[in-house]
């Protein structure tokens, strides 16, 4: 047994009860006013970035329409939109499942680099999926207005939970943390829009653990896209449990440190406990959310950031450069490898993860952007030729951190100099230079050029303003119809 493992099991005995107890009744008595002023910003931020990036999938991201359209054939009262489809009404747990397959297509959705974790994913389209159902419906049906200060609370808890759960184990291993903690989140969230009590709250966790699952096999796995779309299943087993527990299904009762809980059974029992207990409801992990700057997988940015940087400070042109070597360790050098593969990405999905591919972008076209991951623009010869001289070396000594890996670039110019740059935290990573207000509205807006159905410039500026003072907004159940009309 590990300290860890062993110091969560002693503070499970103490307690007597598992996690799950502690948590429901942190999610059922935390109100508005428990948040900090960071927090309410942080998620208003993250509201706004997931459902621009969930708006620029339904026009980018390949195979966004066989979920929607899958979701359709079910039919069922129309009663939640899809983002970027303006003609699609579902059921609150189908448009949850089709939102969530849109939100991470691109991989340009908000997370918490240092816990590896996307934490408005499992969240966002959960709460728009129940508040478009018109309101906090409460133990005995639908009610009425939805204040908006009771949506912003409803994702900040979710998002604080995730974050927490992801935080708790000191490796993921082979599991994909999102789609495995983000169950959780997802009900967290649904049960608070839902207005649901201690009891019920649990219910709803146990009913998510039922439903946790997802492996990193889905990027590792050539010729599929299932992990762009790994945000659907934690958002409808989210909504699914809430809505069983609101009706009093019982979960699993002891989720998360039972003898088959999710620790014991993923995570071999070796987890602290008080990643997840520590100041609870005092101090809201959403807050730590990162806006990435680039589309493409977080592991691949400190690298970018490094190579824009080198060319930027020193004027290097692409033709000017014989070589470059990535340095980086751990699951980020997976980034690089096999190098030939990397080099010359046969999908959108595979160009996100190469690093190689996105550096070669960064050199030759000055940054890196939505459009060049179009299928069109993975061929491009003068990108794929400065790929070519890229090779990437393992150095273990930038392991400094569990999930965030810097990087270093080293070039050798054609006329034998050499060049040298070294980034630990890029652009837009929390605390160091996150995003701020008017770059994540700018980002907002591009995201939505993109969009499936064109949303109409009024329906933008009206949805801006109502998030950014979500906190006074009466009823914030129509804000997701208003854009897709």
């Amino acid at each position: 047994m590990t300290t860890a493992t062993a110091i969560a099991a002693a503070s499970r005995n103490a307690s007597g009860q598992d996690l799950a107890f502690t948590i429901a009744d942190h999610l059922a008595g935390t109100t508005f006013a428990d948040l900090d002023a960071d927090t309410v910003t942080a998620t208003k931020l993250s509201i706004l970035d997931t459902v621009g990036v969930t708006l620029a999938s339904s026009g980018l991201t390949p195979g966004v329409e066989d979920y929607v359209e899958v979701a359709r054939e079910f039919g069922g009262t129309g009663e939640s939109p899809v983002f970027g489809f303006d003609d699609v009404r579902l059921p609150a747990p189908l448009a949850a499942w089709a939102n969530g397959a849109l939100v991470h297509g691109l991989d340009f959705d908000d997370l918490v680099r240092d816990v590896g974790y996307h934490p408005s994913t499992p969240t966002v389209p959960t709460a728009f999926a129940l508040a478009s159902r018109g309101g906090q419906a409460g133990p005995g049906g639908r009610g009425g207005p939805l204040p908006g200060r009771d949506l912003l609370t409803a994702i900040a808890l979710g998002n604080d939970l995730g974050t927490r759960l992801a935080a708790t184990v000191p490796s993921h291993g082979a599991w994909f943390g999102t789609p495995v903690f983000g169950g959780f989140a997802s009900a967290a969230t649904a049960a608070k829009l839902l207005g649901l009590d201690a009891d019920a709250t649990r219910a709803a966790l146990g009913i998510a653990f039922a439903q946790a699952a997802g492996t990193l096999e889905m990027r590792w796995s050539p010729n599929s896209n299932i992990a762009s779309f790994n945000g659907s299943w934690p958002n409808k087993a989210g909504v699914m449990a809430a809505l069983l527990a609101r009706r009093g299904a019982q979960g699993i009762e002891n989720a998360f440190e039972g003898r088959g809980g999710l620790f014991a059974t993923y995570f071999p029992g070796d987890y602290d406990r008080e990643q997840v207990t520590a100041d609870l409801g005092r101090r809201f992990r959403g807050a730590e959310v990162s806006f990435k700057v680039w589309p493409a997988c977080g592991g691949s940015h400190c690298a970018i950031d490094a190579t824009l940087q080198l060319f930027g400070e020193s004027g290097l042109r692409a033709d000017e450069v014989d070589s470059l070597t990535i340095a980086t360790t751990l699951g980020t050098f997976a980034l690089t490898q096999p190098i030939e593969t990397r080099r010359a990405p046969a999908t959108a999905m595979d160009a996100k993860f190469s690093i190689p591919y996105a550096i070669a972008v960064a050199a030759v076209r000055g940054d890196v952007t939505l459009d060049d991951f179009r299928p069109e623009r993975l061929a491009d010869p003068a990108v794929l030729a400065f790929a070519q001289r890229i090779d990437a070396v393992d150095d273990p000594s930038l392991a400094i951190r569990k999930a965030a890996l810097p990087a270093r670039i080293e070039v050798t110019t054609t006329g034998g100099q050499r060049l040298e740059k070294r980034v630990d935290q890029p652009r837009g990573v929390w605390p160091h230079s996150r995003l701020s207000p008017e770059e994540v509205v700018r980002k907002f807006r591009d995201c939505a050029s993109y969009a499936r159905v064109p949303v109409r410039p009024e329906a933008l500026d009206a949805f801006v303003d109502a998030v950014l003072d979500l906190e006074n907004v009466a009823d914030a159940s129509t804000l997701a119809l208003e854009l897709t009309r």
